[in-house]
């Protein structure tokens, strides 16, 4: 098992997210916007699950929670059976660093730095054998089909040839899950389709678990399971 969640709830309180186990305790005179409650699943090697929901019901916070961007309450979220809210800020970096990646609906690429470079930072921040790294870099970059833009800078390449080179950063580093916020959500039709192609093949070809966020009922369709968050709950479809 990779990832397992147990009794997570969030809700904005006064502005503010708070993360619990079970169900928050709130003052009653509080600002109160719950966005989900009681959330309990897992997540094992290989398994490529979509998930998806009316927009602002919380799809997106939950894989910030996933992925540590929010201070979560103990017990809550366990990977590989290490409690999140135990580890330190240091630890929580190396986890996505190492283990986890993610990909943005914005490709969030640095304008200055060429497409091989980009996809080389997280090696870099997680300080593995650069000669190596590069030519990792490299490889993923031409299974993307972009092994001619390795110098290229994101205003030099088109849309989708910045989300192939964001994916292909958030491999860099051999994560065992990958996390995705609406990856074709920017894009047109044509080229989401071609993304979400390579996105399937990614899983299949690198056996690598995904969570993807999506609010197309095709591309929900195209993973082996499809999970919905509806008020506030988890449902899942075979």
């Amino acid at each position: 098992m990779i990832l397992e969640v147990k009794n997570l709830s969030l809700a904005y309180v006064n502005n503010q997210a708070q993360i619990s186990h079970g169900p928050l305790n709130v003052s009653p005179d509080a600002q109160h916007t719950p966005i989900f409650s009681d959330l309990s699943f897992s997540i094992t090697e290989g398994q490529q699950i979509s998930l998806v929901g009316k927009s602002g019901n919380g799809k997106s916070s939950l894989l910030y929670v996933l992925a540590g961007f929010e201070k979560v309450a103990p017990q809550t979220i366990y990977w590989q059976g290490v409690d999140l809210a135990s580890m330190s800020a240091q630890q929580v970096n190396q986890l996505r660093n190492q283990q986890l990646g993610f990909i943005f609906q914005f490709h969030n690429l640095l304008p200055d730095f060429t497409a091989l470079e980009n996809v080389l930072l997280p090696a870099q921040i997680g300080k593995f054998d650069l000669k190596a790294s590069t030519q990792r870099a490299k490889e993923l970059l031409a299974y993307m089909g972009l092994e001619h833009r390795l110098e290229h800078y994101p205003a030099q390449l088109s849309g989708g040839e910045r989300q192939r080179v964001a994916i292909a950063r958030a491999l860099i580093n051999n994560p065992q899950l990958i996390l995705a916020d609406e990856p074709t959500g920017n894009l047109d039709q044509e080229t989401s389709l071609e993304v979400m192609q390579l996105i399937k093949q990614i899983a299949q070809d690198f056996n690598t678990s995904m969570l993807l966020v999506t609010h197309d009922p095709d591309i929900a369709a195209s993973l082996p399971e499809r999970w919905r968050l509806k008020n506030g709950s988890l449902i899942k479809h075979a």
